[in-house]
């Protein structure tokens, strides 16, 4: 591996297109969940929970199939140096022959998979999604350069674009037809705009081939074992917690598991999804790929610990106010695993690393790390402590393995630790510290009360600001997030003020 930077890359250039892919990639992110919610706000009152409940059933059976997708194409292309037409040719095909099984199967499973939930509605919607499933696999498989090549705001155009195009068919069959069937032939009709949406913004035309196959698959087939993993980290509950403990424990496990996950996987997923190819373009210079990491990790910690810590610390508030009662004894879960989430949230970009330097079995490792360590634990503490039980099963088992992978990425990219806990401490601290504030506030105000929640955020960011820009300066002003604060938005604010 040669450290020596690459005269061929704009290593500069490199950090600022990262930088405005993760604006990009969380614009994008925020967009898709708006344009959802209006959807679903407008079909509810359209549409009957039968209807939603109807098409949830396909959906889930969908979700199952979808794991054999999981091969995911584009990583490799956006790993490769110089791919040339022959990989993004056999890419296309190979997922052009994914959609056809995938298809074919849903089409065999129809019958049984209507008979398994006594719904008989239920084969000819997966008939037709079946059909959607097939279009899919046509999507040009030139729009993957928008992410090589760092361009994210086309990528953000593109999917936007689709979203809108599947809103564009639902919405108005849903106030003609009043059925079902709207959602079901807005998603295949989703589905072919999309793919002509993806041949009017990127010019590439794919031809048939695979040149390439063993190429890709060598890479891909790790990736197809990594997301097998993650299903079955993140399904695990469901099985174990709903056979043990009953559908009382499962309901209480699944919505104390959205709600603390929910701000640190916002706002850290489009991260990762924007660094990566720049990691990649990064992957011959050790200096660089390492700066590049610290940077991330620093801006991960930033906001992904007060998040996680800010959830924990309100919890009760958040369950009385936006639950009720009834919900109340989610609130200690919701706070173990809100610690979960937050800790969690610091490895994920671990795997980009990993990706982008051609080592995706690292990933598989860690993988079935976790899972070894996970399913004997859920299974123990379900039987003897249910939903609480399980949370606490999450907790330690992260605590072990974010150790372990970091482990793994400071021996790969020759990181010294010092430099790692350089870039925690700082977040670290400050979001400790405001987690005990926000907690004080919290036991002495009303616990129904959505004037508490509000003074809550209000202490917990304030808090957390002033905390980290006070250790920043003690620390004597190094870079990271806090400087860039600073420098883009505190310098120029005041600035405006004196004027």
């Amino acid at each position: 591996m040669n450290e020596s930077p690459s005269p061929s890359i704009d290593v500069s250039g490199v950090h600022r297109s990262m930088a405005a892919g993760m604006a990009w990639m969380s614009l994008l992110r925020i967009g898709i969940k708006l344009l959802g919610l209006i959807s679903t706000v407008v079909l509810a009152r359209l549409l009957t929970p039968a209807d939603f409940g109807l098409v949830a059933m396909a959906t889930s059976v969908i979700a199952g199939l979808e794991l054999f997708r999981a091969f995911n194409f584009d990583v490799p292309l956006i790993q490769m140096k110089n791919p040339g037409r022959s990989a993004y040719d056999t890419a296309w095909t190979l997922d052009i022959l994914l959609g056809f099984v995938l298809g074919l199967a849903l089409l065999l499973i129809a019958f049984p998979a209507a008979r398994f939930y006594g719904e008989p509605r239920l084969t000819h919607v997966m008939q037709a999604l079946a059909l959607g499933t097939l279009i899919s696999g046509f999507e040009n498989i030139g729009v993957v350069a928008f992410r090589k090549e760092l361009t994210f705001r086309r990528e953000f155009s593109l999917r936007i674009a689709q979203k809108v195009c599947s809103l564009m068919i639902t919405l108005p069959l849903a106030f003609a037809l009043r059925s079902y069937w709207a959602l079901v032939i807005g998603m295949v009709g989703g589905n072919l705009l999309g793919v002509a949406v993806s041949y009017a913004v990127h010019e590439y035309r794919p031809r048939f081939s695979l040149a390439a196959m063993h190429d890709l698959l060598s890479f891909s087939k790790w990736l197809l074992l990594n997301n097998v993993l993650w299903f079955l980290r993140d399904r695990l509950p469901d099985y174990v917690l709903g056979r043990l403990a009953g559908a009382g424990a499962l309901g209480l496990f699944s919505i104390s598991y959205e709600i603390s996950n929910l701000p640190t996987t916002d706002l850290i997923a489009p991260i990762n999804r924007a660094v990566f190819p720049g990691y990649a373009k990064l992957a011959h210079d050790l200096d660089k790929l390492r700066e590049g990491f610290l940077n991330v990790i620093a801006l991960v910690a930033t906001l992904a610990l007060p998040a996680g810590l800010g959830i924990a610390a309100t919890s009760k508030l958040i369950v009385n106010v936006a639950l009720g009662a009834k919900w109340a004894a989610a609130a200690p879960a919701i706070s173990i695993l809100a610690i979960h989430g937050a800790i969690s949230a610091l490895q994920t970009n671990c795997g980009a690393v990993h990706y982008s330097m051609g080592r995706p079995r690292m990933m598989t490792f860690i993988g079935v790390c976790q899972v070894l360590v996970l399913a004997p634990a859920v299974i123990w503490s379900a039987h003897v402590a249910g939903a609480m039980g399980v949370a606490w099963s999450y907790l330690i088992t992260t605590c072990f393995i974010v150790p372990l992978n970091y482990m793994l990425v400071i021996g790969r990219i020759r990181l010294r630790v010092a430099s790692l806990l350089g870039s925690l401490w700082r977040p670290a601290v400050a979001s400790t510290l405001m987690y005990w504030l926000t907690r004080g506030w919290v036991a002495g105000a009303p616990a129904d009360s959505i004037r508490s929640l509000g003074g809550a955020v209000v202490i917990g960011c304030g808090s957390y600001s002033l905390i980290l820009m006070g250790l920043w300066l003690l620390a004597g002003q190094p870079p990271g997030p806090e400087r860039s604060v600073r420098d883009k938005f505190l310098l120029p604010m005041w600035q405006r003020v004196v004027r």
